[in-house]
């Protein structure tokens, strides 16, 4: 997303004519494209000949390509990244039913988007999915969204009767709570409550 730091750094590896790495080597970095900034100017390669690049963080272009060069006197390297907007809002794509009985796999699962401010899903984008409320299980959890609809993963709904909850989260974002009212199964026992 726009102004924000990439996840991984950026690697390249320096190698002589019969393939081995070259350590010591210092390797130049440099904004090619898109008004990023990079932490650094240089990093050094280690024994294997690996140099790590400083922290790049994205321009704010609204779009196109942006790229950071790494230079080690006539050699180099282009690494590019399309931006996307930062996320705007989180929409129910697929909403919970109203209500289910206990213990059933919700089928289909109730889905999520991140969209930006033109209402385009973005990928990539971390949340968090987690049951906040009723003893119900949650497997599959994304902890990136997809490209379009997210599914929140396997819910299968707990073994008390009551209202049970899957809450979706993104950084910035107000949260979408997918709230299930979980009703008894058949009866299975019948008690003396009084009478006798």
């Amino acid at each position: 997303s726009q102004g924000v730091p990439t996840g991984a750094p950026l690697r390249v590896r320096a190698r002589d004519t019969f393939n081995n790495p070259v350590p010591g080597a210092t390797v130049n970095w440099v904004v090619d494209a898109g008004g990023g900034s990079l932490a650094a100017a240089t990093s050094v390669t280690g024994l294997d000949g690996i140099a790590v690049s400083p922290a790049w963080t994205l321009g704010t272009v609204a779009s196109g390509q942006q790229a950071v060069v790494a230079t080690l006197g006539a050699l180099n390297a282009r690494f590019t990244a399309t931006v996307q907007l930062a996320p705007s809002s989180l929409t129910v794509e697929q909403a919970a039913p109203a209500n289910a009985t206990v213990c059933t796999q919700l089928s289909p699962a109730p889905a999520f988007a991140v969209r930006d401010v033109n209402g385009t899903a973005l990928q990539g984008v971390p949340v968090t999915v987690a049951i906040t409320a009723g003893n119900g299980t949650l497997t599959g959890a994304p902890t990136l969204s997809a490209l379009g609809t997210t599914s929140i993963g396997s819910w299968r709904l707990g073994t008390t009767a009551g209202s049970q909850s899957v809450t979706v989260s993104v950084s910035g974002l107000p949260s979408r709570i997918f709230t299930v009212d979980a009703t008894p199964d058949v009866a299975s026992a019948l008690t003396l409550v009084a009478g006798t």
